[in-house]
């Protein structure tokens, strides 16, 4: 199970404002459009880029995998909302590849951990 990203390459998950420090972003995606969908995604927050590494579990394709970064929380941004962007390198409708589902998708997500590191 899972939601997709789309139907823009950015896909945003809004926060309540978060303690400052350093977090463990952790992404799980279980299913993408396309190979390349996944190892070319990222992550933005509060505008800065972040690369994941990658964790993989398929055995003929990447998918399941675990894509994980840190993003830093200043003091300064203690009382504003945070947005989590996941960025893909574009979407793709399944009707491009001979399905009838015309929506733009790029990866399906099943969760995402944010783990404070002390």
């Amino acid at each position: 199970d899972g939601r997709w990203s789309g139907p823009s390459a950015a896909s945003s998950l809004n926060l309540p404002s978060l303690q400052p420090g350093p977090y463990t972003v952790e992404v799980d995606v279980v299913d993408g459009m396309s190979e390349d969908m996944l190892t070319g995604a990222w992550l933005e927050c509060f505008g800065r880029v972040h690369d994941f590494t990658f964790e993989f579990f398929g055995e003929n394709s990447p998918y399941p995998a675990v894509c994980t970064t840190t993003v830093e929380i200043s003091a300064e941004q203690l009382d504003q909302p945070v947005q989590l962007v996941l960025r893909t390198p574009r979407t793709i409708a399944p009707a491009e590849c001979g399905g009838h589902d015309e929506r733009q998708l790029g990866l399906r997500v099943q969760q995402i951990r944010l783990i404070r590191q002390s």
